[in-house]
């Protein structure tokens, strides 16, 4: 049921934020690049939906994960894409097309080196 799946989600967001250590800023930021992660996110766009300048954005965000914006946008679709590996409706070039992998095998690639697996070996295995 969608209703109960978005309460769920809703209340994971408010708990993280409450528990988080991240300023507003860049829990702001993480909660864009969470609904957006099917989207071509940039830093430009996500410094103007939350109205921030690129630099502060970008400087925060680093100072407070360690990670680049880039970086942790590709590391969050390699998640989702993971989780959307378990459902067998979309075939593996469509997983990598629909979040955004300009080709199958740059996607194969860094699927391999975040998780030791290619996705096709990641959906086959036992869970």
């Amino acid at each position: 049921d969608i209703s109960f799946t978005m309460q769920e989600d809703f209340v994971r967001r408010v708990h993280r934020a409450r528990t988080s250590s991240l300023s507003k800023p860049v829990q702001e930021c993480c909660d864009y690049i969470d609904l957006h992660i099917e989207d071509n996110i940039t830093l430009k766009e996500l410094a103007s939906a939350l109205r921030y300048s690129d630099f502060y954005l970008s400087r925060k965000f680093r100072g407070e994960t360690g990670k680049g914006i880039k970086e942790y946008i590709r590391l969050k679709k390699l998640e989702k894409a993971r989780d959307m590996l378990t459902d067998n409706s979309l075939t593996v070039k469509e997983i990598a097309d629909r979040l955004g992998f300009c080709s199958l095998s740059y996607f194969g690639k860094r699927f391999r080196e975040e998780y030791g697996v290619s996705p096709s070996e990641y959906r086959a295995s036992p869970r």
